[in-house]
């Protein structure tokens, strides 16, 4: 209803709602009495590179139209969510059901794009693997590792917290052939491979050994990617506890994947092989799982209790490619299929908007 804060309005081809409650203006006690799940989604959508706009300008305009809403766990309001909170992984505040779309429903960033609230930050999860990425290739383009050099595979690591050792619970792992092989080796290029296609936790922290977490969060930094941070392992937990988490958000994340679909990060032959490994993710629930099979799309998934992410470059046959940023937080970790089935449908809608 207009008068509970949804905007509605005139879309280019049509009357259309876009079900958004502002995060940072809505009350749950307002909209939905306070009841239910905090389901929280954050959507970028851009096509993301400056020589790609063209062919589906305006096509993105709007996400939800008479005859076609969005998926039911997207439509309705949220409580605002605290900034700060969203940085914790145990964030469980009270809220309602449904979730608050946050969309940029033009080509590319800013000015190109008309965007809303995409710079909250939320828990970063796996998509921070690719900066990570991105790190190993700029070390191996300046000589300081060779892809073929083999890590030693260990299970110890250092806190950011106190400097005490932890280690990953293979449980918690989506990963698991390398926990066989500690005490082995594995070359750097067969570790960033897992890290990124099988979100392997183990080779992740292996490889931010290598290249220092600082050095992960200087080339975010140096590429001007802004409310995006990485200061610490995978599974940390005495980091997590006092709020040291890795953040990331949706203009971040698609800002970060704009410049690897252009070939600006390294150079281009490293973002060829940075997105040539993206191709081959073995977690598609979300951003793919509704597309043609003759959709390609190079991506990064995260899951993290409540929250679940997916960004990547998604490639149309015949078209040029765009790029599409899901952040959610909220869905039940035991209800994960709800936060895939919630972004798969939204990124179908995307892709045949731009028909």
């Amino acid at each position: 209803a207009e008068g509970e804060g949804n905007l509605v309005g005139q879309g280019r081809r049509g009357f259309y709602e876009w079900h958004f409650i502002d995060p940072l203006t809505a009350s749950v006690g307002e909209h939905h009495g306070g009841v239910g799940p905090v389901r929280l989604v954050v959507v970028l959508i851009v096509a993301a590179v400056e020589h790609m706009q063209g062919e589906l300008a305006g096509a993105a305009e709007v996400h939800a139209y008479r005859d076609r809403r969005l998926p039911a766990a997207a439509q309705g309001g949220l409580e605002h969510p605290p900034a700060a909170g969203l940085h914790r992984k145990d964030d469980r505040s009270p809220g309602a059901g449904g979730v608050v779309v946050v969309v940029d429903t033009g080509l590319g960033l800013e000015p190109h794009g008309r965007l809303i609230q995409p710079d909250v930050e939320f828990h970063a999860a796996s998509t921070m693997k690719v900066p990570v990425m991105m790190e190993v290739f700029r070390q191996a383009e300046t000589g300081l590792l060779s892809l073929d050099e083999r890590l030693e595979i260990y299970n110890s690591f250092t806190s950011i917290a106190d400097g005490s050792k932890f280690s990953l619970d293979e449980a918690d792992d989506s990963e698991l052939s390398l926990y066989q092989h500690i005490g082995e080796s594995e070359t750097i290029s067969e570790l960033t491979r897992l890290m990124i296609v099988r979100s392997s936790n183990l080779a992740s922290n292996l490889l931010m050994d290598k290249v220092t977490t600082a050095r992960v969060d200087d080339i975010v930094k140096e590429y001007g990617i802004e409310n995006m941070s990485i200061i610490r392992e995978l599974e940390d937990k005495k980091a997590l506890s006092l709020n040291m988490n890795n953040a990331a958000c949706a203009r971040s994340s698609t800002q970060m994947m704009q410049m690897i679909a252009e070939g600006k990060v390294v150079s281009k032959k490293a973002c060829d092989e940075m997105i040539r490994i993206m191709l081959g993710q073995e977690f598609n629930e979300s951003i793919p799982a509704l597309l043609p099979n003759e959709v390609k799309v190079a991506h990064k998934s995260g899951w993290s209790g409540e929250f679940f992410h997916d960004i990547g470059i998604v490639y149309p046959p015949n078209r040029k490619p765009y790029i599409l940023s899901l952040f959610t937080h909220g869905f039940p970790e035991n209800k994960d299929y709800e936060a895939h089935q919630c972004m798969a449908q939204i990124s179908k809608i995307i892709y045949e908007e731009s028909l």
